[in-house]
């Protein structure tokens, strides 16, 4: 088809997003016949550029065909996604790989076959940690190169001694209770370890103990008020359901300036952010995000030792201008005290370290922000669950959409998109996040 459409064969094609990359089939019009939630601004440049090629066409058109107005400024002005690595493990994959390894049943054949799988990552990671001051030179390729599988396998390991902390692992690396059910929730990588968390220390249960379903016998038998009293005890169960798993899989942060919108607490519908969950569900949150922090955070120290044997410059945070990181050999007076009243760090910044904070890292963002450079640290990385912000929020409370909350309610995704800030697309992809996880 390609062949013939560049010959002029063909005059017209139909088809769907998948033509737009890897293809060479340059076109005088395209159209866009109807509306899509997953027609993003880079699929939109991919297809329309199709339409008047440099040195076939002088001019090219692009048609829109049941495309809102809005949806189509949107695409024309808004940026393209940028394109990055991806870490190469995720705690789900290490997960399986484990369960799978060690599982009575496996076959040799498939023990090989993992830890052939196993090699190439860690030969092959697919990805390069950097440091600004680094050369483009043979010899520090390779010392990129042995950067980043060091640090490969060393979350390997720190998935694993996570994993065993929350009970999901032994120490041979058995499965324990519930861990198959995790490998079946790997979709939901990382969110689904912090409901299982929440499932193996009865939380879950603790919530819907009162629930008591009505039958049909007892619709006719039983007194009216003692049936609505049972209805009430049921909803406010199902209702503390819910928001504790919202606050599990929906962590879209809200963007404060929904906040600052006055009408909306004349709403008493919508909730805009999640409430609180009750003191015991709390704790049990933040009893696995502290273990959860724990364990990456001697990750992140580990890997920072093994960078600083590397003696690589230290670089500004702004202008990256990098600098040999070097203490005197015999300190005066005053540099001694100072030195031996300094906090000690290895993991975080130079710069972040100036506040006093040291290795200590409370939250998820927090590791993020604040590491330093050479070691390389994300959000798919960690399985915790944030309560706390750190910046804004004046109680301290970290403030999440409550879309999926609202859309419960109101059943209404116009209103959900009026009150909580959001596109139709967004709030598709958390609504079918939440569904498909139930």
């Amino acid at each position: 088809v390609e062949v013939l459409f560049r010959a002029k064969h063909i005059k017209c094609v139909l088809s769907t997003e998948t033509m737009a990359l890897g293809i060479h089939m340059p076109c005088r019009s395209v159209v866009f016949a109807g509306d899509h939630l997953q027609l993003n601004p880079l699929q939109f440049r991919q297809m329309s550029g199709r339409a008047g090629r440099r040195g076939f066409d002088m001019l090219g058109h692009v048609i829109f065909f049941g495309v809102p107005e809005s949806k189509i400024n949107r695409l024309m002005t808004s940026e393209i996604q940028s394109l990055k690595g991806h870490w190469p493990l995720t705690p789900a994959l290490v997960h399986r790989l484990v369960t799978l390894y060690t599982h009575p049943g496996c076959k040799e054949k498939v023990r090989t076959r993992i830890q052939h799988q196993m090699s190439s990552l860690w030969l092959a990671p697919l990805i390069t940690i950097g440091i600004p001051g680094d050369r483009l030179k043979k010899d520090n390729q390779e010392v990129i190169l042995q950067r980043t599988v060091n640090q490969v396998q060393l979350y390997f390991s720190t998935v694993i001694d996570t994993l065993m902390q929350n009970g999901l692992l032994g120490s041979e690396g058995e499965s324990y209770a519930f861990s198959d059910m995790a490998n079946k929730l790997y979709r939901w990588d990382p969110d689904h370890f912090a409901f299982i968390s929440l499932l193996k220390e009865g939380v879950l249960h603790q919530i819907t103990e009162k629930y008591n379903p009505v039958t049909t016998h007892e619709k006719f038998t039983c007194a009216r008020e003692h049936l609505e009293m049972r209805h009430s005890t049921n909803e406010r169960c199902l209702e503390s359901l819910l928001l504790v798993i919202c606050h599990v899989l929906s962590r879209r942060e809200i963007h404060r300036s929904v906040l600052a919108d006055r009408d909306i607490d004349t709403e008493s519908v919508h909730q805009v952010y999640l409430p609180r969950v009750d003191e015991q569900v709390a704790k049990a949150m933040e009893s696995f995000h502290h273990r959860t922090m724990a364990c990456f955070t001697a990750h992140v120290i580990n890997a920072a030792r093994l960078v600083n044997k590397e003696k690589q410059p230290t670089a500004l945070p702004l202008s990256r201008l990098s600098f040999k990181n070097e203490e005197p050999s015999e300190p005066s007076g005053f540099l001694a005290e100072m030195e031996t009243n300094s906090i000690k760090f290895e993991a975080r910044s130079p710069f972040a370290a100036l506040s006093g904070r040291g290795d200590v890292f409370d939250t998820q963002s927090e590791m993020i922000q604040s590491v330093r450079d050479g070691v390389h640290i994300d959000a798919e990385m960690i399985p915790c669950m944030e309560l706390k912000d750190t910046s804004l929020a004046s109680d301290g409370n970290l403030l999440m959409n409550a879309d999926v909350f609202d859309y419960q309610h109101s059943s209404s995704q116009d209103d959900v998109l009026k009150w909580n800030g959001l596109n139709y697309k967004e709030s598709w992809e958390d609504l079918d996040y939440f569904m498909r996880f139930m």
